[in-house]
């Protein structure tokens, strides 16, 4: 079943900070996949310590949808990579929190960026002030 209102399905992913088995973990967002290919929703990816492992299953599970990397944290070289596969990418706390990330989130064309504030204190008025400046 689809619902009009339901623009994305997030956040999917795996995490090795928690204390789900990553097997189950595997399980679950191969299922989530399917759902958002079914539906023709974009994914939004939760990767903890699991980064490399998220991106083989787009070419494995021929995934068409749009994938957008939260909370993206890494750096340039790695961004490249996730935008030359298809990725967009969401910026938040780490764009605040951590200068270094401003010259990565310059190198990230404007149609393929997001930007977030997730669970900090900071709005989305002041990630977005700040992402102007950048």
């Amino acid at each position: 079943m689809s619902y009009k209102n339901c623009l994305a399905l997030g956040e999917c992913g795996l995490d090795k900070r928690i204390e789900i088995p990553l097997e189950t973990q595997k399980k679950v967002f191969k299922a989530q996949i399917l759902l958002a290919e079914k539906y023709q929703n974009p994914l939004v990816l939760h990767c903890v310590v699991c980064f490399s492992r998220n991106h083989p299953n787009q070419k494995e599970l021929n995934i068409t949808v749009p994938m957008i990397i939260h909370g993206f944290s890494k750096n340039e070289p790695t961004a490249k990579q996730l935008l030359d596969n298809g990725f967009y990418l969401s910026f938040g706390k780490y764009l605040v929190r951590n200068p270094e990330l401003k010259t990565v989130f310059q190198s990230v064309p404007n149609d393929r960026f997001f930007l977030e504030t997730d669970t900090i204190e900071e709005s989305l008025e002041e990630v977005y002030a700040l992402a102007k400046k950048v």
